[in-house]
């Protein structure tokens, strides 16, 4: 059996998403609200990954969030698209295109991990901007 939620609890449970997003973003971003690990530079392949899977789970909220604020919706789109021009700009080899850990540069070593990573957040502000 699948369980589904009432409309009391979908409310309480996209209060708490947005409630954890928002401390996520405020706690793991720089002055610029690029997304940071703790581990950075030495994450390893799980932590090389977070970022990427809370970048793809933003634009999840941003396209299902019908009764989002504007104001979260406007914010998760902001920080969606400031960290993908981040990465394009600053942590994309210029010769190979490759992506690193590092959102906010300078390019470092790039793996299939940050790499995937990376492209989750560019898709995902492709995904909530026109």
């Amino acid at each position: 059996m699948a369980w589904a939620a009432n409309a009391t609890e979908a409310a309480a449970l996209n209060y708490q998403a947005n409630q954890i997003a928002m401390a996520g973003i405020d706690h793991f971003t720089d002055s610029n609200g690029i997304l940071h690990e703790v581990c950075e530079p030495n994450c390893g392949t799980d932590g090389d990954q977070f970022k990427g899977v809370f970048g793809r789970n933003i634009q999840w909220m941003v396209n299902r969030g019908n009764d989002m604020p504007d104001a979260n919706k406007q914010r998760y789109i902001n920080f969606l698209k400031t960290n993908a021009d981040s990465i394009w700009s600053n942590d994309r080899d210029n010769v190979t295109d490759q992506l690193g850990l590092n959102w906010s540069g300078p390019n470092g070593t790039a793996t299939f991990e940050t790499q995937s990573s990376a492209l989750d957040a560019i898709v995902g502000a492709a995904c909530v901007t026109s």
